[in-house]
């Protein structure tokens, strides 16, 4: 992730939290980090986006805390990080 996706409005969290990343290792690819938008957060947020050469062939979603709730990240084709 850009340090300030300023096209996105997300960042990274900073306060000593890992910033938001990507990893591949094993064909696997690991989204670590933390990252935050400086206001509450719309229905379909771009988060960022990945590079074509790990992006999934079908839409993947998956379950993140955030804070007292769970909310919702999908990964598309396109390699969009969405928050859903």
């Amino acid at each position: 992730m850009k340090e300030n996706n300023s096209s996105t409005g997300f960042k990274h969290f900073g306060s000593g939290y890992t910033q938001g990343s990507y990893t591949v290792r094993d064909g696997i690819v690991y989204l670590p980090g933390l990252v935050r938008m400086n206001s509450s957060i719309p229905n379909d947020s771009l988060i960022d986006i990945l590079p074509k050469n790990i992006r999934p062939p079908q839409r993947k979603i998956f379950t993140v805390n955030a804070h007292n709730s769970s909310e919702r990240v999908d990964v598309t084709p396109k390699g969009e990080l969405i928050c859903v």
